[in-house]
């Protein structure tokens, strides 16, 4: 059994797949607290479903692309086999992931978005950066950003990992507390090929009703 926060149709509201129709599979639970959550509602307690009724719900809705999320999906064991079960149905999979459980246990055939924490979320230390090892180049890192002193913690972290060799880097400014024009300008000063992510289901739809 998987404890689920809640199962929806909705836009995929970040990463290289914006845009794109999805199924969100939000898993109930999450071992951190970032400053600027915005799921707050999947540190609760969700509702048990086997991994059966999982993927009913998911054809019953019918989108190929699927977002499993949370809260932080690889605090249940079975979130692996949830994956493969989905990747056999013929669904894509991404899975969002905080960056602080290790990777090994993912079907290659997933797409892990990666969120590594900056100093502005106050869960900097609980990252393993044993991750950046792992990653591949269709995965993708993400930084969310406050300020500049985020900003600089990430470059940072990027050049001296050589994540742009490995895969796609993402940065998002957090919606409440990051200008998108201020934050596209630094990326454009360093010359860099990062992408600019903004969370458009925050504009699509209103921040303070469901998230999507």
């Amino acid at each position: 059994m998987i404890e689920i926060s809640e199962i929806y149709p909705a836009i995929e509201g970040e990463t290289t797949y914006s845009g794109e129709p999805c199924t969100i599979i939000r898993l109930a639970g999450c071992n951190l607290n970032c400053v600027w959550c915005d799921t707050p509602q999947a540190k609760e307690t969700g509702r048990n479903l086997s991994i059966e009724e999982i993927i009913e719900t998911c054809k019953k809705i019918g989108m190929n692309l699927i977002l499993v999320t949370g809260g932080e999906p690889l605090m249940q064991k079975e979130v692996p086999e949830l994956l493969s079960r989905l990747i056999e149905s013929g669904f894509r999979i991404l899975l969002e992931t905080n960056g602080s459980f290790p990777l090994d246990s993912i079907p290659r055939e997933a797409v892990v978005i990666l969120d590594i924490k900056c100093p502005g979320s106050g869960m900097r230390e609980r990252m393993n950066f044993d991750n950046l090892d792992k990653i591949r180049k269709s995965d993708e890192v993400k930084f969310i950003i406050c300020d500049r002193g985020d900003f600089d913690y990430a470059i940072d972290l990027v050049k001296k990992r050589h994540l742009l060799e490995k895969t796609r880097v993402l940065f998002s400014p957090e919606f409440e507390r990051m200008n998108p024009a201020n934050l596209a300008d630094w990326i454009l000063e360093t010359r860099l090929p990062i992408r600019l992510n903004l969370q458009i289901h925050k504009y699509i739809w209103d921040p303070g009703e469901k998230s999507r």
